[in-house]
């Protein structure tokens, strides 16, 4: 690699991500990094190796017969992805979730065959079943009594995903909170396949509750005479307001979609970029990267 040129407004139009943004100089956006990369000697290519190594065994419990870790970093750019589908199109996959705690090397990224992935969109899970895989125990009282009981029972069939202690990788980090917290992944079909005896057995209310109906939108309306309920102190109820349901429709075109209202103006001031920041370039010497 000789070169590395970054062009952030070409980006933009390419991706279509953000405000609508049009600028006839680019200049002061493209870095040219130029001869500070340069290739690592043969001991320094065999120190990296054994670092990669010593990560991989120790964080991901990967060994020699892994290599060359092809499938992590499939999955990381599956996961790339489907973060890119989520917020540009809409949920590519219900049920798909990046099966690791920790990430793998840029470089080993860039050595692996980018293969396209087809994500199956599947359906949500109801509110039981995330919940149970979502809370602790210690958080379990917010669930269906029946639910509860099955959950905490000494012959759940599945307490193995439950566990009463765990470790946390600060990993690099001075703070608890910024830990990774080393518990299992949840096997959501196995919660569903266990608990939909019991939840087809709760109440109507509670079954009304856990079902996946539409999204609504509420609008102002002063001719509306509706009375909708509210659990706010200040408002024995929300007048002059209607609701009507919306579906969000899936589309296999791939957009952006702004959610500003027209004619109105994106308030530059409000959201840092390159277009309102001054920024100062710094071109590093002997660049690497991991």
């Amino acid at each position: 690699m000789n070169n590395l040129l970054i062009s952030i407004p070409l980006y933009q139009e390419k991706s279509g991500f953000g405000p609508d943004y049009k600028d006839s100089d680019t200049s002061s956006y493209e870095i040219d990094l130029g001869s500070n990369f340069y290739e690592l000697t043969a001991t320094e290519k065999e120190q990296l190796d054994q670092f990669k190594a010593k990560y991989y065994l120790h964080k991901l419990k990967f060994n020699d017969m892994d290599r060359p870790y092809t499938h992590i970093c499939i999955e990381y750019i599956n996961a790339l992805n489907w973060i890119m589908q989520y917020y540009l199109k809409g949920v590519p996959s219900w049920t798909w979730c990046y099966p690791y705690h920790y990430a793998p090397f840029c470089s080993d990224i860039l050595e692996t065959a980018i293969v396209s992935t087809e994500f199956q969109i599947d359906q949500p899970y109801d509110s039981i079943v995330q919940l149970s895989c979502m809370l602790s125990n210690q958080s379990f009282n917010i669930l269906p009594d029946q639910i509860r009981n099955y959950l905490t029972s000494e012959t759940c069939a599945l307490i193995d995903m439950f566990p009463t202690s765990f470790q946390c990788d600060q990993n690099g980090k001075t703070q608890d909170y910024e830990s990774i917290v080393l518990i299992p992944f949840p096997d959501m079909r196995r919660v569903a396949e266990y608990l939909s005896p019991i939840i087809n057995k709760l109440d109507s209310n509670t079954l009304q509750l856990n079902r996946v109906a539409d999204n609504f939108i509420f609008e102002h309306d002063p001719q509306s005479v509706s009375n909708i309920s509210t659990t706010v102190i200040e408002h024995a109820s929300l007048c002059e307001l209607k609701r009507r349901p919306v579906r969000i429709i899936a589309t296999k075109t791939l957009s952006y979609v702004s959610s500003w209202y027209q004619p109105l103006t994106v308030p530059y001031h409000l959201f840092p970029s390159f277009n309102t920041l001054q920024f100062t370039v710094i071109q590093p010497n002997n660049f690497r990267l991991l």
